[in-house]
């Protein structure tokens, strides 16, 4: 109990991730905050999905000269699961202009952020928080922060159930604005695995997943599933919504498993910034 407190005053005093953007390729690829995959053991930042004890690497491979990836940890112990995850972004230099068009040098934006977490599993019944405690910097400027994430999940039968509270944040040293609190993202998302229903051979797997949440920056919807062949390969396909328009934010992706290594990809378009590609590799230890 001493240690959960400890965990607890940890959440809230530290914990703040300026860039929102997930490095974990089966969030990316399918569009699930919340709810874990029926068939991966661990994915990038997220308590709720931890079943071992694993190391994990991601890399975003986006617009030109930028780097944005991570290392994470996870370890089950029955009830209760835990990890830490470092992750970072760099810009690569970006040139100055003067109010002539001239060119007089450059600079580069760049942040890390250190994020523990934590989850308890009740019958059938999942919660876990994750914080993030970040520094930022773009020239001269640096900004800190703090927040918190809530995630729960119920599970019945073949179906589950995810809702959270995501980037609950105070900005306590800002670039340039003052303090304030920024609103957070609220999700609700629901899944089902249709693996017996339709009596798939051992080893295979078919899912379904449907959510909502609402941002500041308005609400989105995603439709997305997993097919999962011989243990071995997992394929990913899904529709995000409302942000870009009608049929500019489909997303695919790939896993690979083989003991104790699993390899996974997302392939990411986006109407105006063009197409990420993002990558993890997951140990089990």
């Amino acid at each position: 109990m001493k240690k959960i407190f400890l965990f607890l005053i940890f959440t809230f005093l530290l914990g703040y991730q300026e860039l929102k953007i997930s490095i974990s390729s089966y969030e990316l690829t399918t569009g699930n905050r919340i709810l874990p995959s029926y068939y991966t053991n661990f994915s990038f930042g997220n308590p709720l999905t931890i079943e071992k004890k694993a190391v994990s690497f991601s890399y975003l491979f986006y617009l030109v000269n930028t780097h944005f990836g991570g290392l994470g940890f996870g370890e089950n112990k029955g009830k209760s699961q835990y990890g830490i995850f470092l992750n970072y972004f760099n810009s690569g230099d970006i040139k100055k202009i003067d109010e002539f068009g001239q060119e007089y040098g450059s600079y580069l934006y760049s942040h890390i952020s250190l994020s523990p977490f934590f989850a308890s599993k009740f019958k059938n019944f999942k919660i876990g928080m994750l914080t993030n405690l970040i520094y930022s910097s773009c020239d001269t400027f640096y900004s800190l922060g703090m927040g918190v994430n809530l995630l729960g999940m119920n599970e019945f039968n073949i179906f589950r159930v995810g809702y959270g509270i995501k980037n609950f944040n105070f900005i306590f040293k800002p670039f340039y604005q003052t303090k304030k609190i920024e609103r957070p993202e609220f999700i609700l998302e629901g899944g089902v695995n249709l693996t017996e229903i339709i009596d798939l051979p051992k080893n295979n797997g078919l899912s379904l997943y449907t959510g909502l949440a609402y941002s500041p920056l308005g609400l989105e919807y995603h439709l997305a599933t997993e097919l999962m062949i011989n243990n071995f390969i997992i394929f990913r396909l899904a529709y995000l919504g409302f942000k870009e328009g009608l049929l500019t934010r489909f997303s695919s992706g790939l896993e690979f498993i083989k003991e104790p290594i699993t390899f996974s990809y997302g392939f990411l378009p986006y109407k105006d910034l063009g197409i990420a590609h993002i990558f993890n590799l997951t140990f089990n230890l």
